[in-house]
């Protein structure tokens, strides 16, 4: 288990745990599509979170960190790469053909 206190998260064996305002499970083999999701104000990344949409049709927002620094950068970072490994089928990044591809994958 690998815990990151500033990212309000944590990744177990076989789930992605947030726990910001609400408290979230999700199970990896649950999850479809991840992206990444920035807040700009005035062109300058203010904040920057882990969007994953379930096979259910939900999206989560996880590892939300308030400042970006090398530090929250590099735990950002860990966080997206490990859920993305261990997330072989899912679809990576926001595209149109993502969009389109997670919307085709909840239906079935």
């Amino acid at each position: 288990t690998f815990f990151y206190k500033t990212a309000h998260a944590a990744l177990t064996k076989n789930y992605v745990v947030h726990f910001g305002n609400t408290f979230e499970a999700i199970l990896y083999q649950d999850i479809i599509w991840i992206y990444p999701y920035e807040i700009r104000q005035r062109g300058v990344k203010t904040s920057q979170s882990i969007q994953i949409m379930t096979n259910d049709g939900k999206m989560h927002g996880i590892a939300s960190m308030g400042t970006y620094t090398k530090k929250s950068r590099e735990i950002y970072e860990e966080i997206f790469d490990t859920i993305v490994k261990k997330c072989p089928n899912a679809l990576v990044g926001f595209t149109k053909e993502n969009k389109k591809l997670a919307k085709e994958k909840i239906k079935k």
